[in-house]
């Protein structure tokens, strides 16, 4: 199965320079936890998460007051492609450390998402999803994950 099979198509996206109530209304319209960020190319540039924006908050006074998504997001972002594999996913994110990954054509032009939920339903491989979950759920609490 192929990330284009299994990813969420087109997801709503954000700039760096937006004002991180514009991410936080996405993720609330959307139900998700994550906000892809784009050039005005559509070119991904950055991904941010609610729990990035909350270190973000943290570092600002604990205000989201004057905090843009350029300050909290993770910059060039690993991401994957529409073909690739979700073996080849899976692995990607598991050594990452990454719950979702961006899936760009070649030109780096968003065209879709793809999150840990979509690789438990769709790889049989009960043994890699494990290895990647425990691997993920290592993270340390009290910092950014990696995606930041």
């Amino acid at each position: 199965m192929r990330a284009a099979e299994v990813m969420t198509a087109h997801p709503e996206s954000c700039h760096p320079g937006d004002d991180v109530e514009v991410a936080l209304s996405v993720m609330d319209a959307n139900e998700c936890g994550v906000v892809p960020i784009v050039d005005d190319d559509g070119r991904i540039v950055g991904i941010v998460t609610d729990r990035d924006i909350l270190f973000g908050a943290r570092r600002n006074g604990g205000s989201l007051a004057g905090l843009n998504i350029e300050t909290c997001m993770t910059k060039d972002p690993v991401t994957a492609r529409p073909d690739d594999s979700l073996e080849e996913i899976v692995q990607r994110m598991a050594r990452a450390g990454i719950r979702r990954i961006p899936i760009v054509d070649d030109r780096g032009k968003l065209e879709g998402i793809v999150a840990q939920a979509d690789l438990a339903i769709h790889i049989d491989d009960d043994v890699l999803v494990a290895e990647y979950l425990r691997k993920v759920s290592a993270a340390p609490a009290d910092e950014p994950a990696v995606e930041r």
